[in-house]
């Protein structure tokens, strides 16, 4: 499935390195949140378009919760 559209910002994607399927969408013009400090979080990437995002992250919700809280956090599926 494609998806198209825009975002309105590039968000900074995190994984859980205690549990891989928890993984944070921040919008890179926030702060990054204390919580996701190197130690129990890493960085995987950066999503600019919305090809680009996981499946597994409904970029309307990111978009919503990240206005709000500055991050969005999602489950990835296992494969």
């Amino acid at each position: 499935m494609e998806r198209q559209g825009r975002l309105s910002c590039p968000y900074l994607l995190f994984m859980s390195r205690q549990d891989t399927n928890l993984r944070c969408a921040i919008r890179q013009d926030q702060i990054v949140p204390g919580f996701l400090d190197g130690e129990t979080w890493l960085f995987s990437g950066v999503i600019a378009e919305p090809a680009q995002a996981p499946m597994d992250l409904d970029l309307k919700a990111a978009q919503a919760s990240a206005a709000i809280a500055g991050y969005h956090l999602f489950v990835a599926l296992k494969s």
